[in-house]
């Protein structure tokens, strides 16, 4: 059966079940905010082995949440005040029309003091969201925010160097920082229990760990469509997304280049315990001097996997397959991992001899859940290694990125790294410790040694003998600590505060800096700074 007519006999099967459902039940279908501050409380009561919850699929839907969590159960185990999220008595059975919005905002003053610079900082953003339902079908929500970035030195240099503040949007250049904006939207939809439709600009995050080798919180927002189908102990996701490349662009949109990317996540419940999730992504079109492509209707086709259609399409696009997995060891206790393979082939992994092409990584970590039996106590550790070239691609246009930023892991490639993380919430209090290790390679003297995935791997250094960490050694400790206070919950409107150690060694070089912020701000997500 060719692809085009397999695609289109499921694409039929898809738009019945679209149009009539499987179920009479119908719930909300908001995104819970993609954030830990939300997700860290609801760690232990979904690493219950009695509920078949798929962790590593994230945003969550609050429609899901809420068959597992209440607002009593948040409270009694936590005391955190998530439950505006979860409320079985309002966000999820309440079948009326609702619209609504308010501010987003933030005032974080700070100071840093470094080996070769010492500074006022600031972070400061306004804007506003709104949000609407209908009948708990369809749900939307936007948001626009537009902020003045007084970095710290090392996220200036990065963000003048690479055009962007993490994970936000292009950097314009200040007198004394950058300026950005972002903006984030959705339309949610579910004719049934089965079926979820999403439509939206923002950004997904699959895995169970800090961070995901497979696909990240990372860079910037992406325009998507999502399509969600859960049955038995199944949990499939379609992902289409539009990505850019921004290189040289000078922040004129007009220069971006678009390239195209798709996405497939399988997540299986093996058992009570233990789940495993087959994970793929092709990403294809960027527009230069070799090429110009459009998006290929090739790969629509919603069938795991992609790697026939590619070879069948006589094309070289940049495809990457993977496993996410975890195990429910006790109810206070996950582990997990990740593997991601970019090349593979068993006769050169087989032979050690050091292929370019051995492009793979791996992730191995635990959560524990009330550690010594205190509620709300919880400790993480993870290991992450990606191996050189990885993520990198023969046309620069088609490595797996996006704005500039990796849609994996934002050191790239050719690196190892530890993670700790000790967190505490309480009422409205949520506190956290982290302390990061990582070990990467850089290049010198015009030679690409693999860690940097915008470059192209036809220009690599070595053909063989090649190793994790080569290149100019690079040594990063970042060491921090988080607290906020939720004073509205209905705003997400907290009381929070940051202090963060960076030790950067560069061969022989060694770079010390330490910042503190503190203020009042709504949220956008996720704001990764520790690379």
């Amino acid at each position: 059966m060719r692809a085009s007519t397999l695609f289109g006999w499921l694409s039929s099967m898809l738009f019945v079940a679209f149009l009539f459902g499987w179920s009479t039940q119908a719930v909300s279908q908001e995104n819970l905010l993609l954030e830990r501050a939300f997700y860290q409380p609801l760690g232990k009561i979904l690493n219950n082995p009695e509920h078949q919850f798929h962790t590593a699929v994230k945003p969550y839907l609050v429609s899901e949440v809420g068959t597992i969590v209440g607002e009593d159960s948040i409270h009694g185990a936590y005391g955190y005040p998530i439950s505006r999220w979860v409320n079985k008595n309002d966000s999820i059975i309440d079948r009326s029309s609702r619209f609504g919005g308010g501010p987003l905002f933030a005032f974080l003053p700070g100071y840093e003091i470094g080996d070769t610079k010492s500074k006022y900082l600031s972070n400061s953003f306004f804007g506003a969201y709104i949000t609407g339902k209908y009948k708990d079908k369809f749900y939307l929500r936007g948001t626009y925010a537009t902020a003045n970035y007084v970095q710290p030195e090392f996220l200036k240099n990065y963000s003048t160097a690479q055009g962007v503040v993490p994970g936000m949007g292009y950097a314009f250049g200040t007198e004394n920082g950058h300026h950005f904006k972002n903006a984030t939207g959705y339309i949610s939809y579910s004719p049934s229990e089965i079926f979820n439709l999403q439509l939206g600009h923002g950004k997904n995050f699959w895995g169970d760990g800090y961070r995901s080798l497979l696909l990240s919180d990372v860079a910037n927002n992406y325009s998507y469509l999502k399509i969600t189908t859960t049955i038995w102990k199944f949990k499939y996701i379609n992902l289409f997304a539009d990505l850019y490349n921004i290189r040289g662009s000078g922040g004129d949109r007009s220069d971006f280049t678009k390239k195209y990317g798709a996405f497939h996540l399988l997540s299986y419940n093996v058992s009570k315990r233990f789940n495993i999730a087959l994970f793929e992504a092709v990403i294809w079109g960027g527009e230069d001097s070799l090429l110009s492509r459009r998006f290929d209707v090739n790969y629509l086709n919603p069938v795991i996997f992609f790697r026939p259609v590619e070879f069948s399409l006589g094309s070289h696009d940049n495809t990457l397959v993977g496993i996410n997995m975890s195990y429910k060891a006790a109810t206070w206790l996950q582990l997990y991992g990740q593997i991601v393979i970019d090349e593979f082939f068993v006769k050169e992994v087989l032979a050690q001899d050091g292929w370019w092409g051995n492009k793979q990584g791996f992730q191995i970590g635990f959560n524990y859940f009330d550690v010594g039996g205190v509620p709300g106590l919880g400790w993480q550790t993870e290991f992450n290694y990606v191996r050189p070239y990885t993520y990198s691609h023969a046309r620069e246009a088609q490595n797996y990125a996006h704005f500039n930023q990796s849609l994996a892991h934002p050191l790239g490639a050719n690196f190892t790294e530890l993670i700790v993380i000790g967190s505490y919430a309480k009422n409205n209090w949520m506190l956290e410790a982290k302390g990061q290790f990582g070990q990467y390679g850089t290049d010198y003297a015009g030679r690409n040694l693999g860690q940097d995935i915008f470059k192209s791997n036809l220009e690599r250094d070595n053909e063989f003998n090649n190793t994790t960490g080569q290149g100019i050694q690079n040594d990063l400790l970042t060491a921090g600590l988080k607290m906020s206070y939720l004073i509205l919950p209905a705003a997400n409107l907290r009381f929070s505060g940051e202090w963060m150690y960076r030790n950067h060694k560069i061969g022989t070089t060694a770079q010390n800096t330490q910042f503190f912020m503190l203020g009042l701000q709504t949220s956008l997500g996720n704001f990764y700074n520790d690379f």
